[in-house]
């Protein structure tokens, strides 16, 4: 299956969603990381649908698409939503879809990653050297 096809354009999400209950959780996922799929597992095991809601944020790792293509190969997404702040807005307005959002966690979870990469990165860079 190409998990690609979960990413649903805006105009399409009321006829997707129909009368299901489904979570929506809100985010950059930039970058997803193992943390954030292991939330999402956990959400999953609620028995509703899951919709993560890519926010199209400019100045990321990665772009909304390629962060959506991503999110999309999980297995307990149903469906991705690449949206800018006004599409979150409406979203949060529908009563078949109970809003998930971190947006301080998001950017803890994004920080700690990059912390992370620069200290592994200079834990190697003196690997093989003469020290």
């Amino acid at each position: 299956m190409d998990t690609r096809a979960k990413i649903v354009p805006y105009r399409e999400l009321s006829s997707l969603i129909g009368r299901e209950k489904w979570i929506a959780v809100v985010g950059s996922f930039d970058p997803l990381t193992a943390t954030q799929a292991g939330r999402l597992a956990d959400l999953k095991r609620t028995g509703c649908k899951l919709l993560a809601v890519i926010v199209d944020e400019e100045g990321g790792l990665f772009t909304a698409e390629a962060r959506a293509a991503l999110v999309a190969a999980l297995r307990e997404i149903d469906a991705v939503l690449v949206a800018n702040k006004s599409d979150c807005t409406a979203l949060a307005a529908n009563p078949a879809l109970e809003m998930v959002m971190d947006s301080e966690g998001e950017k803890r979870r994004t920080h700690e990653f990059i912390e992370f990469v620069v200290r592994r990165q200079s834990s190697t860079s003196g690997a093989g050297q003469g020290t």
